[in-house]
């Protein structure tokens, strides 16, 4: 059983974050350690360091969907990513191995651009400008459902290809955990038959 991952940048480079922002995540470790030994692991690059660099004001979804440039920027990288997964599994037919089974995004809950589930916004239309979360500034916060602008994208050209996947979001560190469980139950077997045909 063989299976691609896609991961938000974020997750491994914590540079890419408004001002390379550094915390310590026992999730995100503990996330990055269950993905050691799979052999696909490719990386969704942080479109919004790209784009407003890293000295950035924290956005919100609306705001960025105003951008056009951004938001073609993230169909883009959707289409660059899902045509090497579609080469991916193509050359595994050609191979006459198993076919690949499955894709997993695992995105950032919260981010306006790689949420899984959710996304921050801010009431009122009022962005946060990277203050610090103070008790007076999280009333302007707000976590409505949905995904962010790239996997919004990303989940519309692999759906439109007919490429099955599963979503991970890594936020709350009990839902996280669980969903990394169920992927090393139902997955992590393939990494030790790949080791073993080398």
């Amino acid at each position: 059983m063989s299976v691609i991952i896609i991961v938000s940048e974020c997750i491994y480079n914590q540079f890419c974050k408004p001002g390379c922002r550094v915390r310590e995540d026992k999730v995100l470790e503990e996330v990055k350690m269950c993905l050691a030994n799979y052999p696909c692991i490719l990386i969704l690059k942080c479109i919004e360091e790209e784009i407003f660099g890293i000295f950035r004001f924290n956005v919100t979804r609306k705001m960025l969907e105003k951008n056009k440039f951004f938001t073609k920027k993230c169909e883009d990288l959707a289409k660059e990513i899902a045509d090497r997964v579609e080469s991916y599994c193509d050359a595994f037919k050609i191979k006459g191995e198993e076919e690949i089974s499955k894709v997993i995004i695992i995105g950032v809950e919260g981010s306006p651009t790689c949420g899984i589930s959710r996304y921050l916004d801010s009431m009122n239309g009022k962005p946060d400008y990277g203050r610090p979360k103070t008790e007076k500034s999280k009333k302007w916060r707000t976590s409505l459902e949905g995904c962010g602008i790239l996997i919004e994208s990303l989940k519309k050209e692999l759906e439109r290809r007919k490429i099955n996947f599963e979503t991970i979001g890594v936020g709350d560190p009990e839902e996280t955990r669980e969903k990394l469980t169920l992927l090393k139950d139902e997955y992590g077997s393939q990494c030790a038959s790949h080791k073993n045909k080398e």
